[in-house]
């Protein structure tokens, strides 16, 4: 018979499932595909660097044990599967979900704060990042020089 409700418990046992905490941690050396899929099915992975012992997004994967992170920089930030993009708040998330986040970024254009300002203030180095893309195609932070390297003619 169909039930229309739930208990707190049931409800809490359908979230922990549905993150992944209703199985075994891999057996043997956690891999680039076990976390290709905790991200999968997580759908979003929030971005959280203020953290006293690792980034929040790193911890996320201890459902899976222990792991090299390296393996999730690559999977994340060279093989370009996923991407950066201010879903709620920073997250990473499939590259093939980023279209469906569009009219937030047509509709809202969240900058952190202060970007603004920046962008009048350094339009300098704002037209040099845009012709590093233009030439170079998608780029992480870490190709290009900082605004301090770039100065006003």
């Amino acid at each position: 018979m169909p039930r229309d409700q739930l208990s707190l418990n049931e409800a809490r046992r359908i979230a922990l499932a549905a993150q992944g905490f209703d199985r075994l941690r891999p057996d043997g050396p956690v891999t680039v595909d076990h976390l290709r899929r905790a991200i999968r099915r997580l759908g979003v992975l929030q971005v959280d660097f203020v953290n006293v012992l690792a980034p929040a997004h790193y911890q996320v994967f201890s459902r899976l044990g222990p792991y090299d992170k390296t393996l999730f920089d690559d999977l994340v930030y060279r093989r370009r599967e996923f991407t950066e993009q201010w879903a709620h708040e920073a997250s990473i998330l499939p590259v093939a979900t980023w279209p469906l986040l569009r009219y937030r970024m047509e509709n809202y254009r969240v900058r952190p704060y202060g970007f603004e300002k920046f962008m009048e203030t350094r339009q300098d180095y704002v037209g040099w990042v845009l012709e590093q893309v233009r030439a170079r195609g998608p780029l992480t932070a870490d190709d290009l020089a900082g605004p301090e390297v770039i100065r006003s003619a």
